[in-house]
């Protein structure tokens, strides 16, 4: 290779480098993962879900707060859409498709073959306070806000009410397995 040529090729890669700097944004602290607590509005009780199969490993919300298990990661996926993982057990927020199993939500290991652990974090413009609609249903989160159900939580069409507002806020804590 002439030292023409390498020059002009070095020149050629400087200016790719240069290009791709300009382009290439660092993500934002929105557009990053966080680490979060969700309470439902009307209850004031933390998302949480049993952590066995023999709980079908269930998402319930619980009066007090336990950083082993109230505590996900809320990773953008683009568009407004979310994965929610608990980060006590790194199990991603799903939600049975039938109404057998109540439309009941669960932990599930990640599945990337459909869309049923995608939510779509809605902003209700008050401090944090979201809906989250699964993407695959339609459907939005919402709880039993009485202990025969177990305070379990479900997907729902909309109704309009504080029983599927949740709040949203970081937690900056240690995370406890």
């Amino acid at each position: 290779m002439t030292s023409i040529r390498a020059s002009r090729l070095f020149a050629y890669a400087a200016a790719c480098a240069a290009l791709l700097a300009l382009v290439a944004v660092p993500p934002t602290q929105a557009q990053q993962a966080r680490n979060v607590t969700i309470k439902q509005v009307s209850s004031g009780r933390f998302l949480t879900a049993y952590k066995d199969a023999g709980h079908d490993f269930r998402v319930v919300t619980r009066s007090s707060f336990n950083p082993k298990t109230c505590v996900w990661v809320m990773t953008p996926q683009g568009g407004g859409i979310f994965t929610l993982r608990q980060a006590g057990t790194a199990r991603f927020l799903d939600a049975h498709e039938i109404a057998e199993k109540d439309f009941h939500l669960v932990t599930r290991p990640r599945q990337t073959f459909d869309r049923t652990q995608l939510w779509r974090a809605v902003d209700q413009k008050q401090d944090g306070v979201h809906t989250f609609v699964q993407v695959s249903s339609g459907r939005f989160m919402d709880a039993h806000e009485y202990a025969g159900k177990d305070f379990g939580v479900v997907t729902r069409p909309p109704q309009n009410n504080a029983t599927q507002l949740w709040q949203v806020s970081s937690y900056l804590g240690n995370i406890e397995f």
